[in-house]
């Protein structure tokens, strides 16, 4: 549904797969007593892995055109106007998304 062609359709369904996951390992990890513990590493990865995942397919979801690797079979046209980045953040609501002109800042008070 992410893959190199990619759907509205798909990547709708990705994203609430995705969302009902991040939700079923839950917000706090595992408890633990070990030092090494190999569970926890294991939530800390998949935490990290569809927060990545989320964040892909949303930018997806948002271009709505073909570019480089990117190619929405529902908008095969590159379009000049998305001639831009889309910068992801995390915020306290969830991902967030905004888009950048290109060689802007990715952060704030970035030089």
């Amino acid at each position: 549904w992410v893959g190199p062609f990619r759907m509205a359709d798909g990547l709708g369904r990705a994203l609430a797969r995705i969302q009902a996951m991040r939700s079923a390992i839950g917000q706090s990890p595992p408890p633990s007593s070990m030092a090494f513990d190999t569970a926890l590493l294991d939530w800390l990865d998949l935490r990290g892995m569809l927060l990545t995942a989320e964040v892909v397919t949303r930018a997806a979801i948002e271009r709505c055109e073909s570019r480089g690797a990117h190619q929405r079979l529902d908008f095969p046209g590159l379009e000049e106007a998305w001639g831009i980045n889309l910068v992801a953040q995390l915020t306290p609501a969830g991902v967030g998304l905004r888009k950048a002109a290109v060689g802007e800042p990715a952060l704030e008070g970035e030089q």
